[in-house]
């Protein structure tokens, strides 16, 4: 048994957040059957790398779903959807605000026919506030969000995080934000409307800034690798890359000097208190340090000053990172069999239940692949489905 057997989400979501969270959802046990018109299907089919001519990426964010492939903006196919939402539990979307209301898909027409239904929709900003019909990406969610701006050095320009983190923290939340929703339902019978915005997620995120700000008036400024009240912590330069390091303690200070052999720096006076080594962190203590770590490999100092029970790592590559152990150990790549692009190595779950076990039993559908038995299950007979199919208002794969 899977923690969401027995939740049928309608998933009209495309390319990565809203795909990332039901995704999530297939993991656990939710029959997640994704909507794509065959005129406009899911613009990640075509994201690269690609393998046997189909997406790793689209595999990866699609995986355990079901897919159909649905004109909506036909008649006949309008009717199909309400056919399927009447079975669902859930109706998950992140298409341009006010899509699915042209259609007459969204929440308040929906509910008129399934009245416990959960809506989840995920959008840039938000269904409210001026910016609500605005398109945007990760990259523009960051740089609206003050996120881009507490990034980078601070003698350099605003820089995005290296991942998508705004779709991808979104994604976390809409998966929770739907969890929620199905437990109060299960407690009163009662759906209700989600209303997530990626800007506001990311907001959620950037800790101290708006704290200091809406105290002191301060404008925190980009702080590269390092942190103003210790040192150090920073990314040295090692032989083969770099390690990161954060020494927090005089005490520890003394103990990585040692570890790495540096007993010159422990016994300098400008270096002798957590404070001072900050006053003199830029302009004299990294370039004796890197005297030093530059010599050495970054994985045997990690090994080193892991010994010694210092906070470090070497700074892995996606190489390193892939051929970790622990990785290894905590299942977070695994071989799935994809009915596009054949055997791929793609990101296993994140979230560990004991009693109940994401599992991952299959890439992700073909255009229109279940189109066919997903209909089927609704009563369509064979007569119906030819008749849908030749007036191009459903396609199979």
């Amino acid at each position: 048994m899977k923690a969401l057997d027995g939740v049928t989400i309608i998933d009209f979501t495309q390319r990565h957040a809203g795909s990332v969270a039901t995704m999530i959802l297939a993991d656990f046990g939710a029959k997640v059957i994704k909507v794509e018109r065959a005129d406009r299907p899911d613009p990640a089919r075509e994201w690269a790398p690609m393998q046997n001519g189909h997406s790793v990426y689209f595999t990866y964010l699609n995986r355990g779903k079901e897919g159909v492939c649905v004109d909506y903006t036909t008649d006949a196919g309008n009717q199909v959807i309400l056919d399927l939402v009447k079975t669902a539990d859930v109706v998950c979307e992140n298409l341009p605000v006010g899509e699915m209301e042209k259609y007459g898909l969204d929440y308040e027409s929906l509910k008129e026919i399934k009245p416990d239904l959960i809506y989840a929709s995920l959008s840039p900003f938000g269904l409210t506030g001026p910016r609500k019909n605005k398109k945007a990406d990760d990259l523009t969610i960051q740089a609206i969000g003050g996120y881009m701006d507490r990034t980078g050095f601070a003698d350099g320009p605003a820089t995005p995080v290296g991942c998508r983190v705004s779709n991808h923290i979104s994604a976390a939340y809409l998966a929770t934000s739907i969890n929620l929703a199905l437990i109060h339902k299960y407690k009163t019978g009662q759906g209700q409307m989600i209303d997530l915005s990626e800007l506001d997620c990311l907001f959620a995120m950037m800790e101290t800034g708006p704290w200091v700000y809406n105290i002191n008036g301060k404008v925190l400024p980009r702080t590269g690798n390092s942190y103003p009240s210790i040192s150090p912590y920073d990314t040295l330069k090692a032989k083969d890359g770099f390690l990161s390091v954060g020494i927090s303690t005089d005490n520890q200070w003394q103990k990585f000097c040692a570890a790495l052999g540096m007993t010159n720096l422990a016994q300098n006076e400008l270096y002798m208190t957590n404070e001072s080594r900050g006053d003199h962190y830029e302009c004299g203590l990294k370039a004796d340090l890197e005297a030093v770590t530059s010599q050495l490999g970054k994985f045997e100092m990690e090994a080193t000053l892991r010994e010694a029970k210092l906070p470090c790592a070497a700074v892995y590559t996606v190489p390193d990172a892939m051929a970790s152990e622990h990785i290894a150990v905590r299942e977070m790549l695994v071989e799935v069999e994809d009915d596009g692009a054949g055997k791929v190595t793609i990101p296993g779950t994140t979230v560990k239940l004991m009693r109940t076990p994401g599992i991952i039993k299959k890439g992700a559908p073909l255009l229109g692949g279940d189109t066919h038995d997903v209909l089927s299950g609704l009563g369509y007979d064979e007569d119906k489905l030819q008749q849908l199919k030749a007036d191009g208002v459903i396609c199979e794969a």
